[in-house]
């Protein structure tokens, strides 16, 4: 039991500095909006969530030096209707009722098994 409880010891002296220098950066940590824009280039999946709007510009109110190139493109495009001339963004319908088409299509197999049967 002894053996147990200094290995957990151990293993807490060992791994508790990494464990708490991986801080969460967010844009008060860094001196300008270059160097949040070199950390969003190295990480683009963002997880400090220094590019709030998405536009692939990191903590843009963050002083000089700038660097505005935008990672991975920026924002998707957003899809509009035919014929608005791009202004109109589409509805979000929520799509198709998928449950009950799923519930008729089971219900007529099941009354066509029943029919079988007789």
């Amino acid at each position: 039991m002894c053996l147990v409880g200094s290995a957990m010891l151990m293993s807490l002296v060992v791994y508790a500095p990494v464990a708490l220098a991986q801080a969460d950066l967010d844009c008060s940590y860094f001196p300008s909006q270059k160097a949040a824009q070199q950390e969003l280039r190295r990480d683009p999946s963002d997880p400090n969530g220094l590019d709030a709007d998405s536009d692939g510009i990191a903590c843009e109110n963050n002083p000089a030096p700038f660097d505005r190139r935008p990672v991975g493109g920026g924002k998707p495009p957003e899809r509009t209707m035919l014929g608005s001339g791009g202004n109109l963004p589409l509805p979000d319908t929520g799509g198709p009722a998928l449950i009950p088409l799923a519930a008729a299509v089971l219900g007529a197999a099941l009354l066509g098994l029943g029919l079988l049967r007789r």
